[in-house]
């Protein structure tokens, strides 16, 4: 039995079979690359804008249950940034390990939640998500600020909070991939190279339009 439509904001979504929860719509980078720039508010007929309205962990877990479950993964990406909800995700994430035994959990970040917080969220990340990817997609600060586009608070250290974040969840073993978008101008094999440096894995990621 499909799920029945709700009304108002998307909290929780499908997306290749997984249940993608969008906690916040705010986010530090404006990347060109980004489905809202493309799209808007919207995935699919999905209305993504949540306005003020951001969602506490008991709306987020129902959401959940109303897309019938977490489906093959639990994902925490949304159309926002969202390690700005550090203590709803952590919450969400350690509630769905009871809920949802077996069912992985992924943090999909452009890795400024330490910044974002005033403080090292790392820690509390372990048993609340199995694995974090960090959208990194650059090898160096200035091609970093061209494919992010930062608002001017994260211009000059952006790009070293995301790698000390990287740094931070592989020195916590948390399973951490560094993601660069299959973009023409992106040479990702530098990417690619960085990561391993930083003890992490890589995956190319396609442009989606």
């Amino acid at each position: 039995m499909a799920p029945a439509t709700r009304i108002g904001p998307a909290i929780a979504y499908r997306c290749r079979g997984e249940t993608h929860l969008n906690l916040s719509n705010r986010c530090p980078g404006r990347c060109g690359f980004c489905l809202r720039r493309v799209h808007g508010m919207f995935f699919g007929n999905r209305d993504m804008g949540l306005g003020a309205r951001e969602p506490n962990a008991k709306a987020v877990l129902s959401a959940i249950e109303d897309e019938g479950g977490p489906g093959k993964a639990l994902v925490f990406s949304g159309y926002g940034e969202p390690t700005y909800r550090a203590k709803v995700l952590v919450e969400v994430g350690r509630e769905a390990a009871h809920r949802w035994p077996g069912v992985p959990r992924r943090l999909e970040t452009i890795g400024l939640g330490n910044r974002l917080n005033g403080r090292d969220i790392v820690p509390a990340l372990l048993g609340s998500v199995d694995e974090v990817w960090v959208s990194l997609d650059a090898a160096d600060p200035s091609s970093w600020l061209e494919f992010h586009d930062p608002w001017d608070a994260f211009r000059r250290r952006g790009f070293e909070d995301s790698l000390n974040f990287i740094r931070a969840c592989v020195a916590r073993k948390i399973p951490t991939i560094v993601t660069a978008v299959d973009l023409p101008k992106n040479d990702w094999t530098r990417v690619a190279r960085l990561a391993q440096t930083l003890g992490a894995d890589f995956k190319l990621r396609p442009l989606m339009a």
